[in-house]
């Protein structure tokens, strides 16, 4: 319940964020990657079954990490990365 609470502030900050800043099409793209991920992180882990723990917190958080700064960096140069 912990993480699935963590995930869904994570991306409610993350909207408050493109909200607040007027990000772009990419960067809005990136976030539905991140959601998508975030789901796909949450059904691959079961609480009898932990084997796919490291899948799920390693590699899924870093690729999401990974998309979200390439997304919001393209998002910057198309828009210009004026202040």
């Amino acid at each position: 319940m912990g993480a699935r609470g963590s995930a869904v502030v994570t991306t409610g900050l993350l909207v408050w964020y493109a909200l607040a800043t007027g990000a772009g099409l990419f960067f809005w793209v990136g976030l539905a990657v991140v959601v998508v991920a975030f789901c796909y992180e949450h059904t691959i882990v079961k609480p009898h079954d932990l084997s796919r723990l490291n899948r799920a917190f390693f590699t899924t958080n870093g690729f999401i990490g990974i998309s979200l700064f390439v997304c919001a960096l393209l998002d910057l140069l198309v828009r210009g990365l004026t202040p």
